[in-house]
């Protein structure tokens, strides 16, 4: 009941129902559990979720389904160790980045296991970064160039994550985020406060 009310804020979570938002949940598909619990949780409360699980059907593209990123108010992160190690979350990263006040529209949800709060657990994601532009580099240029047309696509994906991922990482590590159990716990009050306010 207190959570209902709207907690300290005195702003009861039902009220987001009179303002349709648009949000993106990005997450790695080890944590596809907990992104449906949120996805259901969001749809109940009127917002218009979008996840990659529930929003795409046999042969769709990921590539296009990315691009919805820049149609949504809002881009809720479930960063794990797995989702700052995959190319395609990465990449939705950076589809975020590219927006205007990307930094407003980032709401980030922390899993246990990420470590980003000092500068040396942050360069172990960084040299992640580092050996997967060099591993692909190296595969390519054992290769004649017709051959690897969609690969250096890729590289020149890798390589840019490689080159923002420091300052993404410094990004989330000075915002004040919480757990996901933490969330659950607290029906994502701190997500919809934030929401509400903008």
């Amino acid at each position: 009941m207190f959570l209902e009310n709207g907690g300290f804020s005195g702003k009861g979570l039902n009220s987001l129902q009179s303002s349709i938002k648009n949000i993106f949940v990005s997450y790695s598909w080890k944590q596809k559990e907990t992104a449906s619990k949120l996805y259901n949780f969001l749809k109940a409360k009127g917002c218009n979720p979008a996840m990659d699980d529930h929003n795409l059907t046999y042969k769709d593209r990921l590539s296009t389904f990315m691009e919805s990123i820049r149609a949504s108010d809002y881009a809720i992160l479930i960063i794990s160790d797995d989702y700052l190690k995959s190319v395609n979350c990465m990449t939705e990263v950076l589809h975020i980045l590219n927006e205007r006040e990307s930094y407003s529209r980032i709401l980030p949800i922390r899993h246990e296991n990420v470590k980003i709060f000092n500068s040396t657990e942050r360069m172990k994601y960084i040299q992640f970064w580092k050996t997967q532009v060099e591993e692909s580099t190296a595969v390519i240029e054992n290769l004649d160039r017709i051959s690897t047309i969609e690969e250096s696509k890729k590289l020149k994906i890798i390589s840019r994550i490689y080159q923002d991922i420091g300052d993404f990482l410094i990004t989330i590590a000075d915002m004040i985020t919480f757990t996901i159990e933490m969330e659950e716990e607290f029906l994502y009050s701190n997500l919809l406060d934030y929401m509400e306010q903008e």
